[in-house]
């Protein structure tokens, strides 16, 4: 089982071209997606309009390579935000690119506010987000690369976070802290 495990992350390393968690890229969003929710079909994505023109490609070749339809909202203020928010559908999953018009408070606790009310799975590479409430993050914290799984706003996939998927999506932190062994 370990040699399995070290065999995998050998791979991705190498798919990833080393750099498994620096700046995370199209392809580490979608596959950490697939692997959370391997039935999901969709996958929503908010992006701002010049992000998009350097990711619009990877962000089509990941579509075909992991079987997902991308929403894409293109996001340049707060009210792209609210109208973006409001045409979310209950239960789905929502990619935010790292932006400082995401990383605004206001616009932030709104996205965290709407995502807890409808039951979205959001997932990020914000620090800030991970620790407000969102659910899965590749993130640096204290130096390291990590990817970290928030339940705390999540009750409804508690089932669906055990500790082999933990150990399967390499997720290095688990809030609430206490939740692992809650969950044995």
């Amino acid at each position: 089982m370990k040699r399995r495990l070290c065999a995998g992350v050998l791979v991705l390393m190498l798919f990833f071209g080393g750099h498994l968690f620096a700046n995370v890229t199209t392809t580490q969003y979608f596959y950490l997606v697939k692997q959370a929710f391997p039935n999901a079909s969709e996958i929503n994505i908010f992006i701002t309009k010049s992000e998009l023109a350097r990711e619009k490609e990877k962000i089509d070749r990941a579509t075909v390579q992991f079987k997902l339809k991308a929403l894409i909202y293109e996001i340049d203020n707060s009210a792209d935000i609210g109208k973006a928010t409001k045409s979310l559908n209950e239960n789905s999953i929502l990619v935010i690119y790292d932006d400082n018009i995401f990383a605004n408070n206001k616009n932030k606790l709104y996205i965290l506010s709407k995502c807890k009310e409808k039951k979205i799975s959001l997932v990020t590479a914000s620090l800030d987000y991970i620790e407000s409430g969102a659910l899965l993050g590749y993130v640096e914290k204290d130096g390291a690369k990590s990817i970290i799984l928030n339940l705390t706003f999540y009750d409804h996939l508690k089932t669906e976070f055990n500790v082999e998927k933990i150990q399967k999506l390499g997720i290095t932190e688990v809030i609430p802290q206490d939740y692992l062994t809650s969950a044995q």
